[in-house]
């Protein structure tokens, strides 16, 4: 049996980007991230190191690493490699 995977549009930023602006230009981060990062909720929040990024979520801890991509779908964030990414993931044609 074949499948076709459902086209998606997911919001997403490279994690070396995500560290660069969250040290250099803070209103440069989507509004998605920034949202993390100020949450009043226990279990979420956001830490940037020089080299990664960790991001708490409700269903667990997320680590992506320069080169990486954070996307988040439908509500939930993950950490995709770069390979992977460029394999599934083409820019949204502009309107």
């Amino acid at each position: 049996m074949k499948f076709l995977r459902k086209a998606t549009v997911v919001e997403a930023i490279q994690v070396s980007e995500l560290i660069r602006c969250a040290g250099n230009d803070w209103k440069a981060l989507p509004e998605w991230i920034r949202a993390i990062y100020d949450s009043d909720e226990p279990k979420t929040g956001i830490v940037f190191t020089p080299d990664s990024v960790y991001i708490q979520t409700p269903r667990g801890r997320i680590t992506g690493d320069p080169g990486e991509w954070i996307v988040m779908k439908d509500g939930e964030i993950s950490s995709v490699k770069a390979d992977v990414f460029e394999k599934h993931y083409d820019p949204e044609p502009l309107p």
